[in-house]
């Protein structure tokens, strides 16, 4: 699990493309704004069981690796159907009966499948929004090996 979480594997617009968007699990966004990590995009995706760690940046780019808005948005259709670069979204919504927005706090902003969200909110029902900033990507680690394990 440290490796996973400690080696990402950085895209540029190029390596987008061949993310296979069913393959997603969770996606994180920053607003150019966002405290933290500002236009970053962080994902995970389970091919087969095996689960995969990325970061994309459009904004001041990753490890001199940059992606553009533009392609993230194409390559992720639920930022662009949740409006996430226009819209200021403070609470939990679903989407497509596939996707949940949480909201991290300061334009930080997390969707996970519909699956997990039960299990998310019974994890995290007494954190601080800091609490799940920092801890949501060993949260879904966990689910997924869990997941995978079981035969679910």
């Amino acid at each position: 699990m440290y490796d996973l979480i400690h080696n990402p594997i950085i895209l540029t617009d190029l390596d987008l493309e061949n993310i296979i968007y069913d393959n997603v699990i969770a996606i994180s966004y920053s607003a150019e704004g966002a405290m933290g990590n500002p236009g970053q995009i962080t994902f995970f995706t389970n091919d087969k069981g095996e689960i995969k760690y990325y970061i994309a940046d459009y904004y001041y780019g990753y490890k001199g690796k940059k992606v553009t808005l533009e392609k993230v948005l194409n390559i992720f259709p639920i930022l662009k159907e949740s409006n996430i670069t226009n819209e200021y979204l403070r609470e939990a919504k679903e989407f497509n009966n596939d996707w949940i927005h949480i909201f991290l706090g300061f334009g930080n902003h997390l969707f996970i499948k519909n699956m997990m969200y039960n299990d998310f909110i019974k994890h995290y029902k007494d954190s601080e929004l800091v609490d799940i900033y920092n801890s949501w990507k060993l949260f879904v680690i966990v689910f997924y090996k869990d997941f995978i394990k079981w035969g679910n």
